[in-house]
């Protein structure tokens, strides 16, 4: 039985907020009961945040790319980034930038960035 209300503890409160995410509850109605439920399992408050998750990483291999150590980038600049390596303009309107600096410099030579003012229609 112990091994039962463990298991329980531990899925219930994930199935009852995807669940509400996904059925389009507003903020307001649905974390309540979620919360309440992660409670009463004695579950830790989860906020949905990323904060204090460790670090991604990018792993870029072949003859363009640098073999650098490089600044520590955001996630904001790989859209950016990969639109730079594929030749499409990046959009003036996007957060991030391209990271250029991963490139070898002959290859930031023969392509410069090209900027676009947005992607959206």
């Amino acid at each position: 039985m112990q091994t039962s209300v463990a298991n329980l503890r531990v899925f219930v409160p994930v199935i009852c907020c995807s669940w509400c995410r996904g059925s389009g509850w507003s903020r307001s109605v649905c974390p309540s009961a979620c919360w309440r439920l992660a409670r009463l399992l004695q579950q830790p408050d989860l906020t949905g945040s990323h904060e204090g998750a460790p670090d991604g990483f990018l792993l870029a291999y072949g003859r363009e790319v640098a073999h650098a150590d490089l600044r520590r980038g955001s996630i904001v600049d790989l859209a950016p980034t990969v639109l730079y390596y594929l030749g499409v303009p990046v959009g003036r309107d996007m957060d991030g930038y391209a990271r250029t600096d991963l490139f070898v410099p002959a290859y930031r030579r023969q392509h410069p960035v090209t900027f676009i003012s947005t992607h959206e229609k």
